[in-house]
């Protein structure tokens, strides 16, 4: 066995919310009055620490808590109509099956992220949740990572994380992890090569032939 343990990114990875992410960033913006990126320019510059793309696009600090109030408020609103990626349930029932101890690690919200999985009955799946209120630190900062090791008992050597940023990539590696960057969230092919990944996939499913 390769690995014994697969951390996974969640939003573009696992859960296909990076749409209306955008959607968002753009009525955000707007609010702003703030020039709106085109979605090729977010899919370049968009990164995981979301406070420092609010700054990159003139979004004052002091405004930093009512723009977080504010996207999670949009958010909220069509969160129901949002779902996991094809591939996702598949893969993640295979990897169960197959005795891995499967973690997430994201920079989102906890309560938002726990929700989603509880909508989608995954609990069953995830060992280990940990977010942006469990951790001190944005990806690419290995924090959230290397907690999620310390509590699913597996060295370093022995688990991959999966995600969809070239931040996701960046964390794994100071982390000392195997990395796998997906095709299906964020940031495109270019963008994950440039942080050398050790795989590159099309989508989370393409993680199976690691088993």
């Amino acid at each position: 066995m390769l690995y014994d343990v697969i951390i996974f990114d969640w939003d573009g990875t696992l859960y296909d919310s990076v749409g209306l992410s955008y959607t968002i960033y753009k009525k955000l913006l707007a609010k702003y009055n703030l020039k709106i990126p085109s979605q090729e320019d977010f899919k370049t510059k968009f990164c995981a620490d979301y406070h420092l793309y609010y700054k990159m696009n003139g979004i004052k600090e002091e405004c930093f808590e009512e723009a977080d109030n504010l996207w999670m408020e949009l958010y909220m609103q069509e969160q129901k109509n949002l779902n996991l990626l094809p591939e996702a349930q598949k893969t993640l029932d295979t990897i169960r099956k197959n005795g891995y101890k499967i973690g997430i690690v994201s920079n989102g919200s906890g309560e938002r992220i726990r929700d989603e999985i509880k909508k989608h009955n995954l609990q069953k799946y995830f060992e280990i949740v940990i977010s942006k209120d469990e951790v001190d630190e944005f990806k690419p900062s290995p924090q959230g990572i290397i907690t999620a090791l310390k509590h699913l008992k597996s060295h370093h050597e022995k688990a991959i994380y999966v995600g969809d940023m070239a931040e996701d990539i960046l964390a794994g590696r100071a982390a000392g992890v195997s990395t796998a960057g997906v095709l299906t969230g964020v940031h495109t092919r270019e963008k994950l090569l440039e942080v050398k990944p050790t795989y590159i996939f099309k989508n989370v499913g393409e993680v199976l032939h690691l088993l």
